[in-house]
């Protein structure tokens, strides 16, 4: 009987939501006691989404979905505002809905003899501890990229407490991240963190995973053994458990993605010669202007090689394009694609019964439910 109940809450973007979802089907499927709720905030130029939900709804018989209604008050993403300064208003201005979504969850399954175990929330969704600690809730984050991100918020944290300023992004300065193999240069941390909006909601999110109960990170040991051994060495930070890598390959997100279209880029991938096609891919939130589109589709042009690009929003230029490519190509140095190769075989790994990832989430499970299965 799935008596267990876990409200998940996930950001309303592609990106978040397809490992979510994921995310809970894993769980579902490695224990038959659990199941789950999700809400669904919703998000200025995310309305395809709606479809995508509606078909997992129907082939997840223990997975409902809630829609959390539209506040009255609807932020828009200014041109000079970063995005997650404008996500996390958005979380900021869903938490009096979402709490009344609980409060009548909690109402209606004690009724039906189901225990709620927790909430399990995405990174900016990180806002949502409050309505936890208002009904005595454990709180989780499902953090849907790596523990080596998860250490760089960490340090953000740190770093905080000590030094409030904004960081300089044509810096020389080396950071020395707990966590991190090596020093890193400032210039290459997220974006946002060099404008103050930005800043601000970063170091928000970062001091919120410290009050968490625990930390789902979408890795393994596998993959990052040296930064997932540096949470387990921590005492004073939330348990971590890494579970990835979690994906669904054959999500359709995109109801007006054109099936046919992609249909022949498949087949025209599976007829290029191995090791021969650059992918080009930089997020679904960036955004970008035509000058720098050019940019890319003129380095694109020089380096001479087969590529797939994903149209996206990022700054880059075509010198350092054609750097790149030129390196990860090149028939001499085959670094980057033995790389690639074995970080496939440690996903298999970690991910299949008995790896590291799946034991992340069994004990995950114990965690919350607190017997064994």
């Amino acid at each position: 009987m799935r008596n267990v109940e876990l409200i998940f809450i996930p950001t309303p973007t592609v990106g978040h939501l397809v490992p979510f979802l994921e995310f809970a089907r894993r769980l579902i499927e490695q224990d038959d006691r659990i199941r789950i709720t999700i809400l669904l905030m919703k998000l200025q130029g995310q309305s395809h989404l709606d479809t995508y939900v509606k078909s997992i709804a129907s082939s997840q018989p223990f997975v409902r979905f809630i829609d959390v209604p539209e506040s009255e008050e609807k932020p828009t993403l200014g041109s000079t505002q970063s995005v997650e300064a404008y996500v996390y208003d958005v979380i900021e201005r869903n938490i009096p809905l979402v709490r009344n979504i609980v409060m009548d969850i909690l109402t209606s399954l004690a009724l039906d003899g189901v225990k709620v175990k927790g909430l399990v929330v995405d990174f900016f969704c990180l806002p949502m501890i409050d309505v936890a600690k208002d009904i005595s809730l454990p709180f989780y984050v499902f953090l849907t990229t790596n523990s080596g991100f998860l250490a760089m918020m960490q340090y953000l944290a740190d770093r905080h407490s000590r030094d409030t300023s904004v960081f300089v992004r044509n810096s020389e300065e080396m950071l020395s991240i707990p966590g991190f193999v090596n020093p890193v240069p400032a210039n290459v941390l997220p974006s946002a963190l060099f404008v103050e909006d930005g800043y601000d909601a970063y170091v928000k999110l970062a001091i919120l995973f410290t009050k968490a109960n625990g930390i789902l990170v979408n890795s393994s040991f596998d993959i990052e053994p040296y930064s997932v051994n540096h949470f387990l060495q921590e005492q004073n930070y939330p348990s971590v458990y890494a579970v990835g890598p979690i994906f669904d390959l054959k999500a359709q997100p995109h109801p007006e993605q054109d099936l046919t279209r992609r249909d022949e880029l498949m087949k025209w991938l599976d007829d290029q010669p191995e090791a021969s096609v650059v992918f080009l891919c930089f997020g679904s939130m960036a955004r970008l202007r035509g000058s720098l589109v050019k940019e890319i589709a003129h380095g694109l042009e020089l380096c001479q090689y087969r590529f797939l690009w994903v149209h996206s929003d990022e700054i880059v230029n075509a010198n350092e394009i054609l750097t790149a490519i030129r390196c990860v190509m090149d028939k001499d140095n085959n670094v980057v694609r033995k790389r690639v190769m074995d970080i496939s075989q440690m996903i298999q790994r970690a991910t299949k019964n008995g790896g590291s990832s799946f034991a992340a989430i069994e004990k995950f499970i114990y965690d919350v439910i607190g017997i064994k299965p």
